[in-house]
């Protein structure tokens, strides 16, 4: 299985711990909304973020995402530094990771900084 991903360089000190991200999601966190994408508060180096695994894609989105399109994850984390830049509030965006077998897209991850909402 290869990888594709990008971490921001204010947390590339984590990244063994974010690239181990798939291998801890489904035994680690507090776990806030499964259903067709699932998001969990993760803790890394005494900070808390937020992790959003989205759903498999059918056989046509993954040669689709694999091919022709960046991930769901890739836009999220491309989005957010966009917003960033125009002074818009948003979480601030760590990394995204998709997986891939062969050429066909498998999953992916994004990974955010964790803002309660009060």
């Amino acid at each position: 299985m290869s990888v594709k991903y990008n971490i921001s360089s204010k947390y590339s000190h984590l990244k063994e711990a974010i690239l181990d991200i798939k291998k801890n999601f489904p035994s680690s966190g507090e776990s806030i909304k499964s259903g067709r994408n699932h998001l969990k508060i993760i803790d890394l180096d005494n900070k808390r973020f937020m992790v959003k695994s989205f759903q498999r894609p059918t056989a046509i989105k993954s040669y689709t995402y694999g091919n022709i399109f960046p991930s769901k994850a890739k836009r999220s984390y491309d989005y957010a530094n966009i917003l960033l830049s125009k002074g818009i509030h948003t979480p601030e965006p760590v990394a995204y990771i998709d997986y891939y077998k062969g050429l066909q897209f498998q999953e992916s991850f994004y990974i955010s900084e964790y803002y309660p909402y009060v």
